[in-house]
């Protein structure tokens, strides 16, 4: 939970493609277990979709919180 609350603590203050690696991690540890998945998902809901910003192309915000209530997760996690 360390981790996670980095993450909590510095995200806003970060560079976008820090912040997708920040969403990567978050949705690793969120994968793990039922307890992670609840405070990584409390996390990426307050964060809320994250915008990439690459300037090549245009694609879809990482959305840390549907990755963490797929159908997929909830199986895995028996939820």
């Amino acid at each position: 939970m360390k981790k996670i609350d980095q993450i909590r603590e510095t995200f806003k203050d970060e560079k976008n493609v820090i912040q997708l690696a920040m969403g990567g991690a978050l949705l690793g540890i969120g994968k793990r277990n039922l307890v992670l998945n609840t405070v990584a998902l409390k996390l990426a809901k307050k964060v809320g979709p994250i915008a990439i910003k690459s300037g090549v192309s245009k694609c879809e915000p990482f959305d840390v919180t549907k990755h963490l209530t797929s159908d997929y997760i909830k199986e895995k996690l028996a939820v």
